[in-house]
């Protein structure tokens, strides 16, 4: 499953921008998010999230596994291996 979601993400990222321009145009003005923050904010994330996605992903497969354990024997919890 996780495999599928990031070739999805970088399927994404590769598909061309310009071709969802008018689509985006028109569907941006038929709800009235046309030169609004709001659409911008949407545009921005749809076009940059599958990058930073893809981006994250290849950088903590490449920290090594034996790290997380190392810090799981120290009595480290999930949530606590991310953030420090």
């Amino acid at each position: 499953m996780r495999g599928m979601v990031s070739r999805l993400m970088l399927f994404i990222y590769v598909f061309p921008t310009i071709i969802l321009l008018i689509p985006i145009y028109k569907m941006f003005t038929m709800i009235g998010l046309w030169n609004s923050f709001l659409g911008l904010i949407i545009i921005y994330m749809a076009l940059v999230a599958p990058f930073c996605t893809w981006l994250l992903v290849s950088f903590f497969e490449t920290i090594p596994r034996e790290l997380e354990e190392s810090a799981q024997i120290d009595g480290q919890a999930e949530l606590q291996l991310l953030s420090e």
